[in-house]
């Protein structure tokens, strides 16, 4: 045990435990104290989640099979440090309760992903699960098992996308999304004679093509948006028509 007065200095960013809560940490951010620890050695693959000013670390977490196991180095008391009366407390045990069981992914693609997994779920008895979606849709996907993981085998690629609700008689297990694939059906680009033909054609006279490189274009860019400035002109003009007076009242005195 060591009782050396110390404050946790660094919170990893790094690791998603924290990163999802602070995208940037403050210099003088308020962090615990510490006045009794002890002397830790994490598991070899575990997380330093927060470390002391000596750089020792105070909590850590290791993966264990499918879970997570939490380590701190000082006991939970007033008596150790004010690591429960600070905000990171809360936040912390929060964060554990969120990342206990797998979220699975957001969503999976009409015709990419035949198989989708869903975790934490076992579906068992005679009963066959349903996936009931939009405009009506109503499948009965095939489920397929191993050892430690459920996954539904889908064969209809002509899902419409939406929710869908993976569902056995009137409980809903769970909700899933179906997305259209993010694949681009043609990258190739026009040139800038046919795209000019192509206005002209469909009788668009509003629009037009720059053909300037790119070190004109945010110039080009400016004057659709704001206009052709034309004050440096005027500014011209006035300075000749006022020499041009001086000159003409020189010239008849």
């Amino acid at each position: 045990m060591d009782t050396v007065r110390v404050k946790v200095e660094r919170i990893d960013l790094e690791q998603p435990f924290y990163r999802d809560i602070f995208q940037t940490m403050p210099r003088n951010v308020d962090l615990p104290m510490v006045r009794e620890r002890w002397s830790i050695k994490p598991a070899t693959g575990s997380d330093a989640l927060l470390r002391m000013q000596d750089g020792s670390v105070y909590l850590s977490r290791t993966a264990i099979g499918r879970g997570s196991a939490y380590l701190c180095a000082s006991p939970l008391s007033e008596r150790s440090g004010n690591l429960v009366r600070h905000a990171l407390f809360a936040t912390s045990l929060l964060r554990m309760a969120e990342l206990a069981r797998p979220m699975g992914r957001l969503y999976s693609s009409i015709g990419a992903d035949a198989v989708i997994p869903v975790e934490g779920i076992e579906i068992t008895g005679e009963e066959a699960p349903h996936l009931r979606g939009p405009e009506g849709i109503d499948v009965v996907p095939e489920v397929r098992r191993a050892p430690g993981s459920t996954s539904l085998a889908l064969h209809d690629e002509d899902l419409p996308p939406g929710p869908y609700a993976l569902t056995i008689g009137k409980d809903t297990l769970r909700m899933l999304a179906l997305n259209l694939s993010r694949r681009e059906s043609n990258l190739k680009a026009m040139d800038p004679e046919a795209l000019t033909s192509l206005l002209a054609e469909r009788g668009l006279t509003s629009f037009s093509v720059l053909t300037e490189g790119a070190e004109d274009l945010p110039l080009r860019l400016s004057e659709l948006d704001q206009g052709r400035k034309l004050w440096k002109w005027f500014i011209l003009l006035a300075l000749l028509f006022l020499a041009a007076e001086t000159i003409l009242i020189r010239t008849v005195r």
